[in-house]
């Protein structure tokens, strides 16, 4: 199974390890004192370096038929899919430290720092998930039929928020995510997003196959 983590080691471990660490030094010498930008960057910087060596690393073994060479190999599917959620898991676990270690670093009133730790456990659990669902999808639609499934989503969902500025309902979402997050038990949903990224990795383990999957997509 060491083996496994080696072959895809380094793009996860650019994006932990480099790519994060450049980001947040960059963002602490910038300013030292609570920074609302800096929050919501960061959230959004969350997502891509954890989806961005996911998304990668999948499209290669698509593009080089990687899973049909090692099912000549002596390793099991259970120990691709661990591997890669692994892989994952330590992203996600690293941008959250890092990113809890910038906030507490920060001069800031209490309220602000514990809006800006519920983002940051907010962040890892729907990271985890997301992470969970699109390893499953992709095991069981393949990469590139899954990524056509998630794009037809993606610009479904990119229409809410010109609806919700156009209709003047932004500042009343904001209001409530802001009052969700300040009341949130950040253990709890941790703790939540960790046991449903374990249930994901079951299911994935059920949907891979060592056999490539078809490019074709139809609706039907």
């Amino acid at each position: 199974m060491l083996g496994l983590f080696k072959k895809d080691f380094f793009y996860f471990a650019l994006s932990s390890f480099v790519l994060l660490p450049v980001l947040l030094i960059a963002e602490r010498v910038s300013a030292d004192t609570f920074q609302p930008l800096f929050v919501i960057l960061n959230s959004a910087f969350f997502y891509t370096l954890v989806f961005g060596p996911v998304m990668i690393t999948e499209m290669d073994e698509e593009k080089c038929h990687g899973y049909s060479f090692l099912g000549a190999l002596p390793v099991t599917a259970r120990e691709i899919v661990w591997a890669r959620f692994s892989l994952a898991f330590m992203v996600v676990a690293a941008n959250a430290a890092g990113n809890w270690a910038l906030i507490a670093s920060w001069s800031a009133r209490p309220e602000q720092i514990a809006l800006s730790q519920s983002a940051v456990a907010f962040n890892t659990a729907m990271c985890l998930i997301l992470c969970g669902l699109v390893y499953a999808g992709i095991f069981a639609l393949g990469y590139t039929r899954f990524v056509v499934s998630v794009l037809t989503v993606t610009v479904a969902i990119s229409l809410v928020p010109p609806i919700l500025t156009h209709s003047g309902q932004w500042k009343v979402v904001l209001r409530w995510a802001t009052e969700f997050l300040l009341k949130m038990n950040r253990p709890a949903m941790v703790l939540a997003g960790v046991g449903a990224y374990a249930g994901l990795m079951i299911l994935a383990t059920t949907f891979f196959s060592f056999e490539p999957k078809k490019r074709s997509f139809h609706w039907w």
